[in-house]
């Protein structure tokens, strides 16, 4: 159990940002379409099927688009296509394995399969954000909400439940209000730990 402790997160080695934050995904977006990939976020959860419309139809365009695809696996999964969703989620963390949100839509379609032992080599063997990414020092809320909900899951997952909690704790000190830090909760307790139905997609 000592060793299982060390890799508790420390906040304390990055800051976590509300605000926009450049990486070499978010430099993908071309400039017109700054806007309507915001708009996205808050698309998916309320309207999925209008998002997938728009996301596709910039997919057409720009195939490569990182954030578009992942917003697109999400959208999928809200609408009840979960076969389509984790197909999806495989294929962009195998074209994008350095982009968080596909290393956590495939770790969490791997839990969804049963397949929770797959998960370590998602995240490089390494549960510390600033080992996966040793050049950074900010990180956007989501970005840390949606990595450490799925470690927390992970681990709950294994029965490991007061490092599941840690991992929940850390996330309910930073943001208790978050819909990732909600979902989580629920999917933690005893009741849902067998059944992991909701997204952690953002």
């Amino acid at each position: 159990m000592e060793e299982q402790e060390k890799i508790i997160l420390d906040v304390s080695d990055f800051e976590i940002s509300y605000e926009p934050i450049e990486t070499e995904f978010t430099k993908q977006i071309p400039a017109h379409l700054e806007e309507e990939v915001g708009e996205l976020v808050e698309l998916v959860t309320t309207d999925p099927r209008t998002a997938l419309k728009k996301i596709e139809k910039m997919l057409r365009e720009y195939p490569n688009l990182a954030i578009a695809r992942n917003y697109q696996v999400n959208a999928y999964h809200r609408l009840g296509e979960t076969e389509k969703a984790a197909r999806l989620a495989e294929e962009n963390y195998e074209k994008f394995p350095e982009y968080l949100f596909a290393k956590t839509s495939y770790a969490m379609m791997c839990m969804e399969k049963g397949e929770t032992n797959r998960v370590p080599a998602v995240f490089d063997y390494q549960f510390d954000l600033t080992r996966i990414y040793p050049k950074r020092r900010i990180f956007h809320i989501s970005e840390y909400l949606s990595f450490t909900g799925v470690i927390s899951l992970y681990h709950s997952q294994l029965g490991e439940n007061r490092i599941a909690k840690r991992y929940y704790k850390m996330m309910k000190k930073t943001d208790p209000t978050h819909p990732i830090t909600r979902r989580v909760k629920r999917l933690i307790s005893p009741f849902s730990m067998f059944r992991l139905k909701y997204r952690l997609g953002v």
